[in-house]
């Protein structure tokens, strides 16, 4: 079980997280259109892009898609800001 110091550096260490994604969320909607990153290997795939202001995740293993998800930045960036909000008693 964590003591109260180590909950607390966690703690800390997810709100600068919050902060980080904050201001990475407010910058992608300057970039309505483009890819983030891109892996692919043999069988697998991994990409996250802008596409049409929506942040779309997808990856496939052995052909099969397991993950697409596409959401709009606005969304992202607004629940950000409600964990944000919620955060500052930390």
């Amino acid at each position: 079980m964590d003591s109260p110091p180590n909950r607390r550096i966690t703690a800390l260490e997810s709100l600068r997280n919050i902060y980080l994604f904050a201001a990475t969320t407010k910058e992608l909607e300057k970039y309505p259109n483009a890819e983030l990153a891109g892996v692919t290997d043999n069988t697998d795939h991994v990409c996250a892009a802008m596409v049409n202001g929506k942040l779309r995740m997808d990856a496939t293993e052995n052909q099969e898609t397991v993950v697409p998800i596409a959401v709009p930045v606005e969304t992202v960036r607004d629940s950000v800001h409600c964990l944000e909000e919620v955060s500052t008693g930390i």
